[in-house]
């Protein structure tokens, strides 16, 4: 494969990784891409272990890595450092602390610029810690149908993390997409948009990059504050995504099944923020204030939740008590009934 110079742009932001980050750079390294033809940014977030020790060991053996650092602003804010500061055609976010399968990157370029593709799509895979460090991948696949974002909504659906795509730079910076700083859920903020405003987009069924379940999510802090900051990120993903569903209807006729499969990935942000406020220390009148809120705005009922795309027991068993205010605020009572008391004015 004849591959154009600087054909790729791994953007890799750290914060705090010292025990994952070699994995991470060796799985990326180790390509087999010729040398000047890729990059490899590392962002640095303010780590106060040895990761950044670490990148600039890595920065040091391999002249395509850059290590940029900055105080810690958050992994959106990191990206985008990353984002602004590549060169490559095309661009990959990789997580510190996953890593990606050998030898796949020659694969997914070449698809790439044989379909002259906005973004190609593949399939991850989840690890819990002391796994193999390696994945296997099949580089032998024809690539799926090329179609544009909403028709490949509307026939496989999308994925919320921004590291299962290879996305052409041009098309993301003409898109003016950025991550969404200072807010979780910021993945799937920047992926709707992404893939649906896509004019080639295709997939690739084969195994490319690994998650590692290492740490803690955002979600299991039972700080008051923590969860405040949680709900209130939630709250602004679903505005997020009702504003864009508007856009979509207004302006690109979509096709009804489009439709469905972003209106259930609304829901199912609506659904979790449920469970957050049943089960997050705070007021009971505050929870049922949001909860009454969520469905002022249209939010609930959630009528468009697919079961077959969230076919477990929980949402079977408890989207009809969200569903139901009274369901729902008896529900809070007897919850809040059993936790400590959190607030000096609890009710």
């Amino acid at each position: 494969m004849t591959v154009d110079p600087m054909a790729i742009s791994f953007v890799i932001p750290v914060f705090n990784v010292a025990d994952y980050l070699d994995r991470c750079m060796s799985s990326v390294v180790a390509q087999n891409l010729p040398r000047g033809t890729y990059e490899v940014i590392v962002v640095d977030d303010g780590s106060t272990d040895d990761s950044l020790a670490i990148a600039q060991r890595w920065r040091d053996a391999y002249p395509e890595v850059r290590v940029v650092t900055q105080p810690n602003r958050g992994v959106s804010a990191a990206r985008n450092v990353g984002l602004a500061l590549a060169t490559g055609a095309y661009i990959w976010f990789v997580d510190s602390d996953d890593f990606i399968s050998r030898e796949c990157v020659q694969t997914l370029l070449r698809h790439c610029l044989e379909s002259n593709l906005d973004l190609v799509t593949f399939r991850g895979t989840r690890l819990k810690s002391g796994s193999p460090d390696s994945v296997t991948f099949d580089a032998n696949l024809d690539l799926e149908d090329v179609q544009n974002g909403i028709s490949y909504i509307a026939q496989y659906n999308y994925n919320n993390s921004s590291c299962l795509y290879l996305v052409r730079r041009h098309y993301i910076e003409g898109q003016s997409l950025t991550f969404k700083e200072g807010r979780r859920l910021e993945d799937g903020m920047l992926t709707l948009p992404l893939v649906s405003n896509a004019g080639k987009v295709a997939h690739y069924s084969s195994v490319a990059y690994a998650y590692v379940d290492n740490v803690e999510t955002f979600t299991s802090s039972r700080s008051p504050s923590h969860a405040a900051k949680v709900i209130e990120d939630f709250r602004y993903a679903i505005g997020f995504f009702a504003r864009f569903i508007e856009g979509q209807v207004r302006y690109a006729n979509p096709s009804a099944l489009y439709l469905q499969r972003v209106r259930s990935r609304q829901d199912s942000y609506t659904f979790f923020l449920c469970m957050r406020l049943l089960g997050f220390p705070m007021a009971l009148r505050e929870s049922l204030a949001i909860y009454d809120d969520l469905r002022l705005l249209g939010y609930l009922p959630l009528v468009h939740l697919n079961r077959a795309e969230y076919p477990g027991a929980r949402y079977r068993l408890l989207t009809p008590l969200v569903n139901n205010r009274l369901a729902f605020k008896a529900t809070a009572s007897v919850l809040w009934a059993l936790r400590p008391v959190w607030r000096s004015d609890p009710r």
